[in-house]
């Protein structure tokens, strides 16, 4: 099996989904669409990993809601058990930020600022979701059982992550003016010499 269909078998093992939350959900972690989930959640129906039951909908078409099986379950504990794979990292801001030193200043600027903004961002986004998450669960989690426990983790990492990214964003900018009024310093003492 794929990575995609441990994720299907992942979402599926906290709450049961109809196909198009299952893409929300997954999407949370990589890009994903509707053509590559339903053929992958035909081929876990047939290895009995997920079954489904027919919701009907007025004015709509019935949905699949699909739940993991115990053989699923099985499979899904087998996975988490095994050793990881090596995340895999497409970060356009860090090839940006590789490069930083063959540009003038406005050109930097901009991209510390655009950086510090986006993850600015994230962190209201990330807070304000657990702050929903944490308030429906009287901010208390009890044990590794309790429900949304899984989300809790991922939400203080993210929140954890994107501190330090706003962190290491003033840090560079730090650099950056020590950077300016050295070369001031040295612009000013090259004139000097040339008067």
């Amino acid at each position: 099996m794929n990575k995609l269909s441990y994720g299907l078998l992942s979402f599926l093992s906290t709450e049961p989904m109809t196909g198009y939350d299952l893409m929300l959900k997954l999407n949370q972690f990589w890009r994903t669409t509707h053509s590559a989930i339903y053929p992958l959640l035909a081929e876990l129906e047939e290895k009995q990993y997920v079954t489904y039951t027919i919701v009907g909908q007025n004015s709509k078409p019935d949905k699949k809601v699909y739940e993991i099986t115990d053989t699923g379950r099985e499979v899904l504990k087998n996975w988490i058990s095994s050793p990881t794979d090596e995340a895999v990292r497409k970060d356009e801001m860090m090839l940006k930020i590789y490069c930083i030193q063959g540009f003038d200043g406005s050109t930097i600027e901009k991209l510390i600022s655009e950086m510090e903004e986006k993850y600015q961002k994230q962190l209201i986004r990330y807070t304000e979701s657990l702050n929903k998450l944490t308030s429906g669960v009287n901010n208390k989690f009890d044990s590794f059982k309790s429900q949304g426990f899984g989300s809790y983790l991922l939400l203080e990492k993210a929140i954890c992550d994107v501190k330090l990214s706003i962190k290491w964003c003033k840090w560079i900018r730090e650099i950056y003016s020590r950077n300016q009024e050295i070369d001031c310093i040295h612009d000013n003492f090259k004139r000097f010499q040339e008067n």
